[in-house]
């Protein structure tokens, strides 16, 4: 059975593609869309791609883009268009560079990282372009996960390279933790007293031991970390081989 080829839609229609001037570097997501109509509409013709591509922008850039010479030229291919086009809007160089980055964290170190909602939006944004830079050999990921760092205060810094630690017991500290793993972390939420005793009970069940929960195990025993909420108390967390998140509330060592 024949497919039929669809109408290309029109500027302004649902589905049209659209490019933004003041916002250039989206011109590369304008032709992979305007490509994409192409094969679904069957325009081959290069005269007709040209004429496709203005038609999408709005009438102040479409009279700039009529006037070069890729798009009067009949010589010239839709592609020499499309890189001619490239190259007014400067994206043939490199999209993102290091002062990107480093603008992108000092600013949120000027404003804090106060919300969960700051970290999702800073998280999105640092990986669009520590990974753009990373696929282009700028930054190796040992500076990318430093530089993520670099956005917590002190004691937010401090909690969770705990938590980083207590997650990944075996991950050496000669390595770069995965932005992921921190910002994870970073969102991770302490539990509350029920759930600690909760999962104390667990534990003791699947030992065999009473629900005694002054002390549980050593002080060797478990990784600790410092939690403010539970005062001068010390919080551990683990996971044991009957698949229990395991808290242990305890008094640190008299110094």
């Amino acid at each position: 059975m024949a497919v039929v080829a669809q109408n290309m839609p029109i500027f302004g229609e649902r589905g049209a593609p659209k490019f933004d001037n003041k916002q250039p570097n989206g011109l590369g997501r304008f032709f992979t869309q305007l490509e994409a109509l192409f094969v679904r509409c069957a325009v081959q013709a290069d005269d007709d791609k040209k004429q496709y591509a203005v038609s999408f922008a709005n009438s102040d850039v479409a009279d700039t883009w009529e006037a070069l010479a890729e798009y009067t030229d009949p010589l010239k291919t839709y592609n020499d268009f499309k890189k001619r086009l490239c190259e007014v809007y400067n994206q043939v160089n490199l999209r993102y560079i290091l002062p990107d980055l480093d603008r992108l964290v000092g600013e949120r170190q000027r404003l804090f990282m106060r919300t969960l909602q700051d970290l999702s939006e800073f998280h999105l944004q640092f990986n669009t372009i520590a990974q753009y830079l990373t696929t282009a050999g700028l930054i190796s990921q040992r500076e990318q996960s430093q530089a993520y760092m670099r956005v917590f205060e002190e004691a937010l810094h401090n909690k969770v390279m705990m938590r980083l630690q207590i997650k990944h017991p075996d991950h050496h500290p000669s390595l770069p933790y995965n932005i992921d793993d921190i910002c994870e972390m970073g969102t991770a939420r302490r539990p509350s007293r029920d759930r600690v005793r909760r999962a104390n009970d667990c534990r003791d069940r699947a030992e065999g031991r009473g629900s005694d929960h002054s002390i549980a195990g050593s002080a060797s025993s478990f990784p600790v970390c410092q939690d403010r909420g539970f005062g001068n108390a010390v919080q551990g967390v683990y996971k044991d081989n009957h698949g229990c998140d395991q808290y242990v509330e305890r008094s640190p060592p008299a110094l």
